[in-house]
């Protein structure tokens, strides 16, 4: 269910702090993004990390700290990345969120940390890339439809599970969200079906003004869509 959101939303790049060793692991976080808002005491962190080893390498569910100014402790969290088997030069993506943090707690924040995990996480199934389109005009977009994309199963089957990853940049190349979620048809799509996937704004996500704001008319809009099989 869609929720309108009344507030200014707060975009904050704030500094990752990688343990030692991350990089020599071969697995390296290379673009982020923290968005806060505060009127719904949320908080996400979301970003790319990508393979830069010579090696196929699986990825843990990234963990993130949250830490204030001293770099005390405040809270943790950790969620999958996806795909989460990356062969060289891949990437994968992913987004932690933090739910009914108060009002002290995300005004104290001032850096965060992330770190991954060299064990393999949650069995998110087989990921198989499916052909996808991008069919919304980024500057005539409205708070209602949001962003669609329409993709294809190509997958030799019918099609019922999904997984879903939109990235949002500004003019500039800046994320200004990633977005990741899973789907179950109740009526498989065929194969050779064409279905959409949308990006809805203002629901634990930046608002669509927001967004235009930030540059998302001049920037760009990817969906990465995967069909789940095991």
């Amino acid at each position: 269910m869609e929720k309108k959101l009344s507030f200014a939303l707060l975009l904050v790049l704030l500094v990752s702090i990688a343990l030692t060793g991350l990089a020599s692991s071969g697995l390296v976080v290379t673009d982020e993004v923290a968005i806060a808002v505060p009127e719904d005491n949320f908080y996400k962190v979301a970003g790319i990390i990508t393979n830069q080893s010579k090696k196929a390498m699986d990825v843990g569910g990234p963990k993130v700290a949250l830490k204030d100014k001293a770099g005390k402790h405040l809270k943790g969290g950790s969620h999958i990345a996806q795909p989460d088997r990356l062969e060289p030069g891949e990437s994968a993506y992913f987004a932690v969120s933090f739910f009914d943090l108060d009002s002290q707690t995300l005004s104290a924040i001032a850096s965060h940390e992330i770190t991954i995990p060299k064990e393999k996480g949650e069995d998110i199934g087989q990921l198989t890339a499916l052909p996808v389109a991008v069919t919304s005009a980024l500057d005539q977009l409205t708070e209602e439809t949001g962003i669609t994309a329409e993709f294809t199963n190509t997958t030799g089957a019918e099609l019922s599970r999904l997984r879903v990853i939109w990235i949002l940049r500004d003019a500039a190349g800046q994320l200004i969200d990633i977005s990741s979620f899973s789907s179950r048809f109740n009526d498989p799509v065929a194969d050779g079906g064409k279905q959409v996937s949308n990006y809805h704004f203002g629901f634990m996500a930046p608002t669509l003004a927001y967004c235009l704001e930030k540059g998302l008319a001049g920037g760009s809009a990817e969906c990465l869509v995967f069909a789940v099989t095991h």
